[in-house]
């Protein structure tokens, strides 16, 4: 199942040392996630302290677990977008996953 993710980071009562080693702890978890698969895809958000990003995951309670255990997840707002195959897609008409030709 993919995902899409906007999440939000908003630290603002952190002081700074603690917010550095939260952050490298969260690269090290973002990393593991890309890895073995889970993290596809991860873009910034210009000017703002978030991000957008793609997850391939089992099911909903997988993701959650995977968020909600990432190490800034007390400070993030995340909005989960599911995501369907659309029949536009090449790969998706090859592989006859949109149950439609149209």
């Amino acid at each position: 199942m993919n995902f899409l993710l906007n999440i939000i980071v908003r630290m603002q009562d952190v002081d700074a040392s603690t917010k550095c080693a939260l952050m490298k702890q969260e690269h090290i978890a973002a990393r593991e996630h890309i890895a073995n698969g889970q993290l596809r895809h991860i873009w910034r958000t210009p000017a703002q302290s978030g991000n957008w990003s793609i997850w391939d995951v089992d099911s909903t309670t997988e993701l959650h677990e995977i968020v909600s255990g990432l190490p800034l997840y007390p400070w993030m707002t995340v909005t989960v977008h599911p995501l369907a195959a659309h029949p536009l897609m090449p790969h998706v008409k090859e592989a006859g996953l949109s149950g439609s030709d149209t």
